[in-house]
Protein backbone atom coordinates (compact mmCIF):
# COMPACT_ATOMS: atom_id res chain seq x y z
CA UNK A 1 0.00 0.00 0.00
CA UNK A 2 1.69 3.53 -0.86
CA UNK A 3 1.32 6.38 1.59
CA UNK A 4 -1.61 8.58 0.14
CA UNK A 5 -3.04 6.21 -1.51
CA UNK A 6 -7.11 5.80 -0.93
CA UNK A 7 -8.55 2.96 0.68
CA UNK A 8 -11.93 1.64 0.29
CA UNK A 9 -14.68 -0.28 2.85
CA UNK A 10 -12.70 -3.41 2.52
CA UNK A 11 -9.11 -2.08 2.41
CA UNK A 12 -8.48 -0.64 5.51
CA UNK A 13 -4.97 1.95 6.48
CA UNK A 14 -1.71 0.16 7.41
CA UNK A 15 -0.11 1.41 10.98
CA UNK A 16 2.29 3.83 8.80
CA UNK A 17 -0.96 5.75 8.01
CA UNK A 18 -1.77 6.75 10.99
CA UNK A 19 -1.21 9.35 13.30
CA UNK A 20 -0.97 8.05 17.37
CA UNK A 21 -2.28 10.22 20.19
CA UNK A 22 -1.98 8.96 23.79
CA UNK A 23 -5.39 10.17 25.91
CA UNK A 24 -5.74 8.54 29.29
CA UNK A 25 -3.01 5.79 28.84
CA UNK A 26 -4.44 4.96 25.61
CA UNK A 27 -3.62 5.24 22.59
CA UNK A 28 -6.01 6.40 19.95
CA UNK A 29 -4.87 5.81 15.83
CA UNK A 30 -6.03 8.34 13.59
CA UNK A 31 -5.80 7.22 9.94
CA UNK A 32 -5.08 10.12 7.52
CA UNK A 33 -5.04 8.71 4.31
CA UNK A 34 -8.54 9.24 2.91
CA UNK A 35 -11.55 6.65 2.29
CA UNK A 36 -14.49 7.67 0.00
CA UNK A 37 -17.62 6.03 0.17
CA UNK A 38 -21.64 6.60 -0.23
CA UNK A 39 -23.51 6.70 3.12
CA UNK A 40 -26.20 4.64 2.27
CA UNK A 41 -28.24 4.29 5.85
CA UNK A 42 -28.11 6.54 8.21
CA UNK A 43 -29.30 4.71 12.09
CA UNK A 44 -30.39 6.06 15.23
CA UNK A 45 -28.70 8.13 17.64
CA UNK A 46 -27.93 7.46 20.87
CA UNK A 47 -27.58 9.71 23.62
CA UNK A 48 -25.64 9.20 27.27
CA UNK A 49 -23.80 10.60 29.44
CA UNK A 50 -19.55 10.71 29.88
CA UNK A 51 -18.04 12.88 32.42
CA UNK A 52 -20.89 14.22 33.54
CA UNK A 53 -21.56 15.79 29.73
CA UNK A 54 -24.43 14.44 27.62
CA UNK A 55 -23.07 13.31 24.34
CA UNK A 56 -24.43 11.21 21.83
CA UNK A 57 -23.45 8.58 18.54
CA UNK A 58 -24.74 8.12 15.69
CA UNK A 59 -24.93 4.46 13.48
CA UNK A 60 -24.13 4.58 9.65
CA UNK A 61 -23.63 2.47 7.10
CA UNK A 62 -21.17 2.84 4.41
CA UNK A 63 -20.43 1.13 1.15
CA UNK A 64 -18.37 1.08 -2.10
CA UNK A 65 -18.08 -0.82 -4.90
CA UNK A 66 -16.15 -3.06 -2.99
CA UNK A 67 -17.85 -3.65 0.39
CA UNK A 68 -19.74 -2.42 3.16
CA UNK A 69 -18.51 -0.57 5.92
CA UNK A 70 -20.48 0.29 9.64
CA UNK A 71 -19.58 3.72 10.96
CA UNK A 72 -20.37 5.56 14.18
CA UNK A 73 -20.48 9.56 14.23
CA UNK A 74 -19.47 11.32 17.94
CA UNK A 75 -19.56 14.33 16.58
CA UNK A 76 -23.13 15.57 15.79
CA UNK A 77 -22.26 18.74 13.56
CA UNK A 78 -20.79 15.99 11.12
CA UNK A 79 -24.58 14.91 10.31
CA UNK A 80 -24.90 17.88 8.10
CA UNK A 81 -22.67 16.12 5.68
CA UNK A 82 -23.12 12.90 6.29
CA UNK A 83 -25.91 12.46 4.50
CA UNK A 84 -28.28 8.90 2.93
CA UNK A 85 -26.69 8.39 -0.50
CA UNK A 86 -24.21 11.51 -0.46
CA UNK A 87 -20.56 10.48 -0.94
CA UNK A 88 -18.27 11.72 1.39
CA UNK A 89 -14.00 11.53 1.89
CA UNK A 90 -13.44 11.00 5.84
CA UNK A 91 -9.83 11.77 7.04
CA UNK A 92 -7.94 11.71 10.57
CA UNK A 93 -10.79 8.94 11.55
CA UNK A 94 -10.55 5.96 13.60
CA UNK A 95 -10.81 2.55 12.69
CA UNK A 96 -11.51 -0.06 15.58
CA UNK A 97 -13.44 -3.06 15.19
CA UNK A 98 -14.18 -2.52 11.82
CA UNK A 99 -16.21 0.52 12.48
CA UNK A 100 -15.01 3.79 10.94
CA UNK A 101 -14.93 6.02 14.00
CA UNK A 102 -15.91 9.87 13.57
CA UNK A 103 -15.23 12.26 16.02
CA UNK A 104 -14.82 15.97 16.39
CA UNK A 105 -10.93 15.31 15.16
CA UNK A 106 -12.44 13.82 11.51
CA UNK A 107 -12.81 16.07 8.41
CA UNK A 108 -15.56 14.96 6.80
CA UNK A 109 -16.72 16.50 3.29
CA UNK A 110 -18.80 16.05 0.56
CA UNK A 111 -16.65 14.26 -3.04
CA UNK A 112 -17.46 12.84 -5.89
CA UNK A 113 -19.33 9.70 -6.81
CA UNK A 114 -18.23 6.30 -6.17
CA UNK A 115 -19.26 4.54 -9.19
CA UNK A 116 -22.19 1.90 -8.84
CA UNK A 117 -22.71 0.06 -5.85
CA UNK A 118 -24.13 -3.57 -5.97
CA UNK A 119 -27.58 -4.47 -4.23
CA UNK A 120 -26.01 -6.76 -1.96
CA UNK A 121 -23.66 -4.03 -0.37
CA UNK A 122 -26.36 -1.36 0.06
CA UNK A 123 -28.26 -4.74 1.57
CA UNK A 124 -25.12 -4.73 4.13
CA UNK A 125 -24.76 -1.45 4.59
CA UNK A 126 -28.14 -0.81 5.61
CA UNK A 127 -28.11 -3.77 8.35
CA UNK A 128 -24.76 -2.68 9.46
CA UNK A 129 -27.02 0.92 10.82
CA UNK A 130 -29.13 -1.03 12.46
CA UNK A 131 -29.38 -1.71 16.28
CA UNK A 132 -28.12 -5.81 17.35
CA UNK A 133 -31.90 -7.03 18.43
CA UNK A 134 -32.06 -8.04 21.69
CA UNK A 135 -30.40 -11.66 22.57
CA UNK A 136 -33.14 -14.32 23.10
CA UNK A 137 -34.93 -14.85 26.20
CA UNK A 138 -32.95 -17.85 28.30
CA UNK A 139 -33.14 -19.29 31.59
CA UNK A 140 -31.26 -17.91 34.59
CA UNK A 141 -29.23 -21.22 34.02
CA UNK A 142 -27.80 -20.82 30.66
CA UNK A 143 -27.66 -16.93 31.53
CA UNK A 144 -24.98 -17.47 34.19
CA UNK A 145 -23.02 -19.10 31.46
CA UNK A 146 -23.59 -16.98 28.41
CA UNK A 147 -23.63 -13.20 28.26
CA UNK A 148 -27.71 -13.37 26.71
CA UNK A 149 -30.64 -11.58 29.18
CA UNK A 150 -32.95 -13.42 31.22
CA UNK A 151 -36.50 -13.15 32.08
CA UNK A 152 -37.60 -14.11 35.66
CA UNK A 153 -39.17 -12.69 38.95
CA UNK A 154 -37.43 -10.65 40.93
CA UNK A 155 -37.08 -12.09 44.72
CA UNK A 156 -35.59 -9.23 46.85
CA UNK A 157 -34.57 -5.53 45.98
CA UNK A 158 -31.77 -4.09 47.84
CA UNK A 159 -31.93 0.15 48.32
CA UNK A 160 -30.47 2.31 45.89
CA UNK A 161 -26.84 2.49 46.19
CA UNK A 162 -23.86 4.81 45.05
CA UNK A 163 -20.46 3.87 43.79
CA UNK A 164 -17.54 6.18 42.66
CA UNK A 165 -16.01 4.74 39.20
CA UNK A 166 -12.05 4.70 39.51
CA UNK A 167 -11.59 6.12 35.85
CA UNK A 168 -13.84 9.44 36.58
CA UNK A 169 -14.36 9.68 39.68
CA UNK A 170 -17.59 10.28 39.16
CA UNK A 171 -20.82 8.58 41.80
CA UNK A 172 -23.24 6.66 39.87
CA UNK A 173 -26.33 5.04 40.98
CA UNK A 174 -26.75 1.22 41.57
CA UNK A 175 -29.09 -1.01 42.43
CA UNK A 176 -28.92 -5.35 43.45
CA UNK A 177 -32.03 -7.14 42.92
CA UNK A 178 -32.40 -10.83 42.88
CA UNK A 179 -34.05 -12.61 39.97
CA UNK A 180 -35.57 -16.23 39.99
CA UNK A 181 -36.81 -18.78 37.75
CA UNK A 182 -37.67 -22.22 37.57
CA UNK A 183 -33.87 -23.11 37.18
CA UNK A 184 -32.19 -21.04 39.20
CA UNK A 185 -31.67 -17.15 40.88
CA UNK A 186 -29.07 -15.05 40.16
CA UNK A 187 -27.58 -11.46 41.51
CA UNK A 188 -28.53 -8.29 38.93
CA UNK A 189 -26.99 -5.08 39.52
CA UNK A 190 -28.40 -2.09 37.63
CA UNK A 191 -26.74 0.74 36.77
CA UNK A 192 -27.38 4.19 36.25
CA UNK A 193 -30.91 5.20 34.96
CA UNK A 194 -31.80 1.64 35.07
CA UNK A 195 -30.88 1.88 39.38
CA UNK A 196 -34.00 4.64 39.65
CA UNK A 197 -36.48 1.70 38.07
CA UNK A 198 -39.46 1.00 40.96
CA UNK A 199 -39.41 -2.71 40.67
CA UNK A 200 -41.99 -4.41 43.47
CA UNK A 201 -41.52 -8.26 44.58
CA UNK A 202 -43.41 -11.00 42.65
CA UNK A 203 -43.37 -8.40 39.64
CA UNK A 204 -42.03 -10.15 36.39
CA UNK A 205 -39.44 -8.26 34.40
CA UNK A 206 -37.68 -8.46 31.04
CA UNK A 207 -34.02 -7.21 30.95
CA UNK A 208 -32.12 -7.34 28.25
CA UNK A 209 -28.45 -7.20 27.16
CA UNK A 210 -27.12 -8.47 30.24
CA UNK A 211 -23.54 -8.67 30.94
CA UNK A 212 -21.84 -11.77 32.54
CA UNK A 213 -19.35 -11.05 35.90
CA UNK A 214 -17.37 -13.46 37.31
CA UNK A 215 -16.10 -12.12 40.93
CA UNK A 216 -14.07 -13.96 43.72
CA UNK A 217 -15.80 -17.21 42.34
CA UNK A 218 -19.98 -15.61 42.32
CA UNK A 219 -21.34 -15.51 39.21
CA UNK A 220 -23.60 -12.26 38.39
CA UNK A 221 -25.63 -10.35 35.63
CA UNK A 222 -25.08 -6.46 34.90
CA UNK A 223 -26.63 -3.97 32.55
CA UNK A 224 -25.18 -2.52 30.32
CA UNK A 225 -25.58 1.09 28.45
CA UNK A 226 -27.65 -1.25 25.72
CA UNK A 227 -29.98 -2.82 28.56
CA UNK A 228 -33.87 -2.25 28.88
CA UNK A 229 -36.16 -3.02 31.85
CA UNK A 230 -39.62 -3.73 30.90
CA UNK A 231 -42.44 -5.24 33.21
CA UNK A 232 -44.27 -8.21 31.78
CA UNK A 233 -47.80 -8.76 31.26
CA UNK A 234 -49.56 -10.86 33.54
CA UNK A 235 -53.25 -12.01 34.25
CA UNK A 236 -54.66 -12.60 37.44
CA UNK A 237 -57.97 -14.19 39.02
CA UNK A 238 -58.60 -11.73 41.74
CA UNK A 239 -61.74 -10.67 43.90
CA UNK A 240 -61.77 -6.82 43.88
CA UNK A 241 -62.38 -6.24 47.42
CA UNK A 242 -61.65 -2.22 48.02
CA UNK A 243 -60.86 0.76 45.99
CA UNK A 244 -59.47 4.35 46.47
CA UNK A 245 -59.23 7.42 43.69
CA UNK A 246 -55.78 8.56 43.51
CA UNK A 247 -55.41 12.07 40.79
CA UNK A 248 -56.90 10.25 37.95
CA UNK A 249 -56.40 6.67 38.60
CA UNK A 250 -58.26 4.25 40.41
CA UNK A 251 -56.57 2.37 43.19
CA UNK A 252 -58.37 -1.42 43.40
CA UNK A 253 -58.23 -3.62 46.55
CA UNK A 254 -57.34 -7.25 44.57
CA UNK A 255 -57.36 -10.50 47.03
CA UNK A 256 -55.71 -13.32 45.45
CA UNK A 257 -54.95 -16.20 47.38
CA UNK A 258 -55.37 -14.46 51.07
CA UNK A 259 -53.37 -11.76 49.71
CA UNK A 260 -54.31 -8.32 49.30
CA UNK A 261 -52.25 -5.89 46.91
CA UNK A 262 -53.35 -2.59 45.74
CA UNK A 263 -53.38 -2.00 41.53
CA UNK A 264 -53.42 1.68 39.89
CA UNK A 265 -55.99 0.98 37.44
CA UNK A 266 -56.22 3.83 34.89
CA UNK A 267 -59.71 4.71 33.72
CA UNK A 268 -59.52 3.36 30.53
CA UNK A 269 -58.78 -0.46 31.91
CA UNK A 270 -62.46 -0.70 32.99
CA UNK A 271 -64.05 0.21 29.80
CA UNK A 272 -65.52 -3.17 29.83
CA UNK A 273 -67.07 -2.77 33.21
CA UNK A 274 -68.09 0.86 33.03
CA UNK A 275 -70.10 3.17 30.97
CA UNK A 276 -68.87 6.17 29.18
CA UNK A 277 -71.53 8.35 30.36
CA UNK A 278 -70.98 6.28 34.24
CA UNK A 279 -69.08 7.47 36.62
CA UNK A 280 -66.09 4.88 37.47
CA UNK A 281 -66.43 4.85 41.56
CA UNK A 282 -70.25 4.63 41.58
CA UNK A 283 -70.31 1.56 39.81
CA UNK A 284 -67.25 -0.02 41.62
CA UNK A 285 -68.93 0.56 44.71
CA UNK A 286 -72.04 -1.11 43.33
CA UNK A 287 -70.13 -4.29 42.17
CA UNK A 288 -67.60 -5.14 45.55
CA UNK A 289 -66.30 -7.64 46.46
CA UNK A 290 -67.04 -9.14 42.92
CA UNK A 291 -64.76 -11.71 40.90
CA UNK A 292 -62.55 -10.15 38.49
CA UNK A 293 -59.70 -11.21 35.88
CA UNK A 294 -57.20 -8.51 35.72
CA UNK A 295 -53.76 -7.89 33.27
CA UNK A 296 -51.25 -5.85 34.79
CA UNK A 297 -48.83 -4.58 32.13
CA UNK A 298 -46.84 -2.36 34.41
CA UNK A 299 -45.38 -2.16 37.90
CA UNK A 300 -48.71 -2.55 39.66
CA UNK A 301 -50.80 -1.06 36.47
CA UNK A 302 -53.61 -2.46 34.91
CA UNK A 303 -54.57 -2.93 31.59
CA UNK A 304 -57.94 -4.62 31.32
CA UNK A 305 -60.33 -5.87 33.83
CA UNK A 306 -62.91 -7.94 33.03
CA UNK A 307 -65.67 -9.41 34.91
CA UNK A 308 -65.00 -13.39 35.96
Amino acid sequence: MQRGAEFSAKNIPAREDVNNFKVKRTVIQYYRVPIRVQTVSVGTTNTYIRDGQKKSATTMGFADQNGAIKGQCFDSSKLTTIKENCCVMIRNYIFRNNTIIITSATEVNVTSGVGDIALIHRSQSAELSRPPPPPAVVSIEKAKKTTAYTRVSERHVDAVLERVTLRTKKTIKLKQLYLQDSTREVKISMWRQLAESSIEVGKTVKITFLKLNIHKGQTSLQTSPQSTLEFVSEQHKVVIDGFCKEEDDIILVCKQDEVYTNYKCPRHALNELVGDEEEAEAVIDGMIPFNARIVVSGNNTISSVTMD
